[in-house]
């Protein structure tokens, strides 16, 4: 059965289209064959348009929900809604979205506002981008912030489409209020990892999606319990509180994961190795422990007890890692670089090993100074960079980042490890022809780990995916591991 409906194109014409309708695997507008449940993810999109609705697309990450996004929009042009729609995505995957439109949907027209303040003035001065004549307007975070008054104010946007969209767990952050602000009648929001620390985050991606009901956080989760505190994490599993929140999200998001309805893709192999610490590592991780003794007694304050943490999984890394603060420590290079650390001393061990089978590995770290003394390591024990080794992190341009990640994926490239910030590299990187992903250390967030993971463990692996987690025995790391495992049970509940 299809209902009429009518709407306003971006110079406030009225247009007249048929809702709703599907399509199928191989529509004329999409350059591709779409699987099955990406051809369900689309009509769904299309059915939740109808209604009129915002919606979450939840797909767990490397199933396609880009090409998904595009093909729904692709497919109101083909019923006469051509735009414009608007998509906000983070710097690093912006050229991935505009790669997507030429590859997949090149019938839909679209610009890029993005740049220095002098580039976006003169795209901003077009008469085509004022008027609202493409069908796509792709936008960073940091951009549609600096530029909100032309978002907001200069035509209407049929759909807005959020990629990551867990950036907007925050209800009150800058950027979700300015997005709040945005008049539109369809709302969409793409992430793999909708719920990261607490309900509260996902009620406010709720809030965000359908801004005209009434959902207050403290029909799901008590004021009391909205912290990420040892407090929030264990009654934030009353049963009717979580019952509440899985009824709310049947009826707005969509979920599926790889191992549901990607056949062809192998499940992962996860492995916790736990090497001990060193003599040099105890005698640095008893140093700092013991440091401030009278305060330890429940005296410190969270971000002196954060600061602690912080400076013992450094030590737990590599003792080099705070060689910027101690001097002593920077004659650790060649060998003793390798032996004076537990971790160190395994990674080798399974670098080596992985090496002789021609694996390639993807070595993910949240700290810089930890990539710093890794890149030393693979210096000294494979070979330069660009022939042995690449590396990314937050100081990576989008341009060397793109190019890097072309080289690394191009068939007989023999570049063998990538070193790549956990932060910078886990989302808008495609390296499936990497085989191996070791977590040299452990996020709080769980769900950052995930997103590591699947840079190699998604649609386009041709092999068996091994993920080896490296975690100091006897440390604070084991404490983090089992609160992120706790965060993990509070997902797989809702």
């Amino acid at each position: 059965m299809t209902t009429g409906g009518r709407a306003k194109d971006g110079n406030n014409r009225t247009v007249t289209t048929t809702l709703p309708f599907q399509i199928g695997k191989s529509p004329k507008f999409v350059n591709a064959v779409l699987r099955s449940y990406q051809v369900e993810g689309v009509n769904w999109l299309l059915s939740r348009y109808n209604l009129g609705t915002g919606c979450i697309v939840a797909d767990e990450m490397g199933l396609g929900k880009t090409i998904q996004s595009l093909s729904f929009i692709a497919a109101l042009k083909n019923e006469g809604l051509p735009g414009p729609h608007l998509v906000v995505t983070p710097l690093a995957v912006l050229q991935n979205w505009a790669n997507e439109i030429k590859r997949f949907t090149p019938g839909l027209s679209h610009i890029k506002i993005h740049g220095s303040m002098s580039e976006r003035d003169r795209l901003l001065s077009r008469d085509d981008v004022l008027g609202g004549e493409f069908d796509v307007y792709l936008t960073t975070y940091d951009t549609f912030l600096s530029e909100e008054a032309f978002f907001t104010e200069s035509f209407l946007f049929h759909t807005v489409i959020i990629d990551e969209g867990h950036r907007l767990k925050n209800a009150s952050c800058k950027l979700c209020k300015g997005l709040a602000r945005l008049n539109t009648p369809f709302r969409v929001l793409l992430t793999g990892t909708p719920l990261q620390n607490c309900l509260a985050e996902l009620i406010a991606l709720l809030q965000y999606i359908l801004p005209s009901v009434p959902i207050e956080e403290h029909l799901l989760l008590p004021p009391s319990t909205t912290n990420s505190t040892d407090n929030a994490e264990t009654k934030g599993l009353d049963r009717a509180l979580i019952s509440q929140a899985r009824i709310l999200l049947e009826s707005c998001m969509i979920r599926r994961i790889k191992s549901e309805v990607e056949a062809s893709l192998l499940p992962k192999i996860e492995y916790v190795l736990k090497p001990p610490l060193t003599r040099l590592q105890r005698k640095w991780y008893r140093s700092f422990l013991e440091s401030d003794g009278s305060k330890a007694m429940g005296l410190l304050s969270k971000n002196q007890l954060m600061m602690k943490v912080l400076q013992l999984g450094k030590v737990a890394n590599h003792p080099k890692a705070i060689a910027l603060t101690y001097d002593q420590l920077r004659g650790l290079v060649g060998e003793k670089l390798v032996n004076s650390c537990g971790k160190l001393a395994l990674l080798d061990r399974l670098m080596l090993a992985k090496k002789q089978k021609d694996s390639r590995v993807l070595v993910f770290s949240q700290f810089t100074l930890t990539l710093d003394v890794l890149e030393e390591y693979v210096k000294h024990r494979f070979g330069r960079m660009g022939v042995a080794y690449l590396r990314l992190d937050g100081t990576t341009g989008r341009i060397q980042r793109e190019m890097d990640m072309r080289s690394y994926n191009k068939p007989g490239c023999g570049i063998f490890c990538y070193l790549i910030s956990t932060r910078a590299g886990g989302q808008g990187i495609n390296l499936a022809t990497a085989d191996t992903v070791i977590l040299y250390d452990t996020c709080w967030n769980p769900q950052v780990d995930l997103q590591a993971q699947d840079r190699a463990h998604r649609i386009g692996q041709k092999k068996q995916v091994f993920i080896y987690r490296l975690i100091s025995e006897n440390t604070v790391e084991e404490r983090v591991l089992a609160r992120a495992r706790q965060k993990m049970m509070l997902d797989a509940l809702v």
